[in-house]
Order: structure tokens, then sequence, then C-alpha cells
């Protein structure tokens, strides 16, 4: 394969990144690229010798072409791809900050499972990290997992517990094959489940000692839900008619229109940012939670195919509206109590 092939590939990904919506997202993928620049220099330009790995490199920095040039011409799923790896929803930035709530530094590790091998302790899950696997808010699309899941494992056969009847039929389980069925188990949720990209503290610390993820600097959650918000001063969409009524504050929308700069829609912008907010959990201190901790989602977050409750101000006439309406409510529940007591139909 020539070098200039390789150069040619490499100056599209950097056309396509200059070309994404927001400044944030030309820094992280660019910043990937020259590394992967770097790499091809290395080792493929002056390898040449080694055929296969020049294709094989080369074929992957052409899909990753592929998927740029698509997140530019609007493709939603292609853009979702971007958006995820630039804000540790999937790729290295999920592992850098997946691997704060691994470890509890707190407690004392867990006891081996084989007494004279150090690698056959069981994974060891920290209150944040039992609050994320728990919490319907931070998995993917699976269903949360229940407590005694971290404990025993559903794919861990009956007979690993040595008082079972399996156990005593056919003997005691493979210490090395719970082992590797339990991290293989604990590998496997972590995939499916989202980290928070920074930690919300209260005013005052409680009882859930939360550890930073080192992002904290970047405010990448306060950035995320200003590109996802309305133009309108309340931040609230609003239909039509209604915008033509009531007069909105250019002066609070201007700032927001300007962090993109791109050809696509605006409100296609923010809405993809607002689906990226919901797979982006929030994580503070709860001292009522069993964890200590607790997780929810920006008010700007938006699941996919589905749009947020718009609930408009009501008027004086609404309010006495709905208090009527639960005075008739209660004179008729009296009612039938009284008929039912007295044994009529």
């Amino acid at each position: 394969m020539a070098a200039s092939s390789v150069i040619s590939t490499y100056r599209s990904l950097l056309r396509e990144t200059r070309q994404l919506p927001h400044i944030y997202l030309r820094h992280v993928v660019q910043f990937f690229q020259v590394k992967v620049q770097q790499y091809f220099r290395k080792n493929i330009i002056t390898k040449q010798n080694r055929p296969r790995l020049v294709d094989a490199k080369l074929r992957k920095a052409r899909k990753e072409l592929r998927r740029l040039r698509r997140a530019n011409e609007g493709d939603r799923k292609a853009l979702q791809q971007v958006l995820d790896l630039a804000y540790g929803r999937q790729g290295k930035l999920k592992h850098e900050l997946m691997k704060h709530f691994l470890s509890n530094p707190f407690e004392p590790l867990p006891p081996r499972i084989i007494p004279a091998v150090e690698r056959s302790r069981p994974p060891s899950y920290s209150p944040e990290l039992t609050t994320l696997l728990t919490s319907i808010h931070a998995r993917t699309l699976t269903k949360p997992l229940k407590l005694s899941a971290l404990h025993a494992p559903p794919t861990l056969p009956e007979r690993a517990d040595p008082s079972s009847e399996e156990a005593r039929l056919l003997g005691p389980f493979s210490r090395r094959r719970e082992v590797n069925i339990r991290w293989r188990y604990h590998t496997g949720e972590l995939k499916k489940t989202y980290f928070p990209v920074e930690l919300t503290r209260p005013a005052v610390d409680d009882a859930c000692r939360l550890r930073e993820t080192g992002a904290e600097e970047l405010k990448l959650l306060e950035e995320v839900e200003r590109l996802a918000s309305s133009p309108h001063s309340d931040g609230i969409p609003r239909p039509r008619r209604e915008r033509r009524t009531v007069p909105e504050q250019k002066s609070v929308s201007q700032p927001i229109q300007a962090e993109f700069s791109s050809s696509l829609p605006r409100r296609f912008l923010r809405r993809r940012y607002r689906e990226l907010l919901s797979r982006i959990p929030i994580l503070t201190p709860n001292g009522k939670a069993s964890t200590g901790c607790s997780t929810a989602l920006s008010p700007l977050a938006l699941s996919n195919g589905t749009r947020p409750l718009r609930v408009g101000q009501g008027t004086e006439d609404d309010v006495d509206w709905i208090i009527r309406a639960e005075a008739e409510n209660m004179r008729s529940e009296k009612k039938n109590q009284i008929q039912n007591k007295r044994g009529r139909p």
C-alpha cells in the first residue's frame, strides 16, 4: 500500500473533524486522529514489508472516515456514536471514567476464593458502583440489577453453594470456575452501564464519600445542558401559537445558537444533545438511600423516540375547575361508601 494513500486518508479525516458541529467534538476527535497519524507514520509507512498490517489499519481509518462523513451529513446514528465517543459513553474515555468506581478504598478487599491465589478475589462493589448498577438511569437498554445479583450472579450455578443439594450429590464446584464466572458477569454488566462525567456534591458533604472522576474541571455536563437547552429564555420548548403571543428574549438565545458551527438544523443538533443527556446519569449523595447515593437525569434529557411532558401555566379558572372536580370526586366516593354499607346496589 502506497504511503500517499495513507496520508490522503488521514487528511480527509482532519477535513471531516473540522466540520463537526461543536469545538469540543473537533478537539476530542482530532486528538484521537492525531494519535492515529503518529501510529501510521511509525508502524505503517515505515513498515511496508507488512502489507496485511497496513491494509487492516487503513480499513479501520476509512471506516472512521465514513462515520464522520455520515455524522456531518446529519445521520442520527453516526452523530450519536461521535457524541458517545467524545463524552465517555463508549471508548477509551469511558474506561477512564469507569476506573474511579471499580475500587472501594474505604473498605477492605473481599476474601480470596482460592486461598493461595491473590487474583482469585471476587469483584468489589463500591457504593457508587452499586448505585449505578441498580439504577434505571445508568443502564443502557437492560433492566437494573438486583442487589442479590452482585453477591450471587445469576450465571453462577447452584452447585457453587456448598450447602446445596447439587454440591452434596456432585461434589464441590470448581473454585477457579467460580472466579471466572464472577468476573465474566462483572465485566459484562459494566459494558451495559453508563458512568457519570462528573459528580454533584451538595453544599455540605454527607455520609456518601464520593470520589471525583477527574473531569469536573471541564464541566462537561453543564456544557451539554447548555447545548441541549431551548433558545427560549426558560429552556422549555413551546408550541408555535404560544411563541407568537409570548415575546422571546433574544439576548439569551444568541450565545446558545453561536455554540454550533454546522450547516445542520439547530433543532436537530439540540435533540441529539438531549438524547445524550439521557445517557449521562447524575450521581449525587443521598443519606436516605441504602448505598448513600442516588442517580437522576437532567431535566432536559430526552429518551429515544419520546417527548417530554409539556405543561403550560394554569389560569385562575383552571385552578377553580380542578378544585370543583376534586370536590365532586370526594362527594361521589362518600356516596358510594354509604351505599355499600347499606347493601344497596
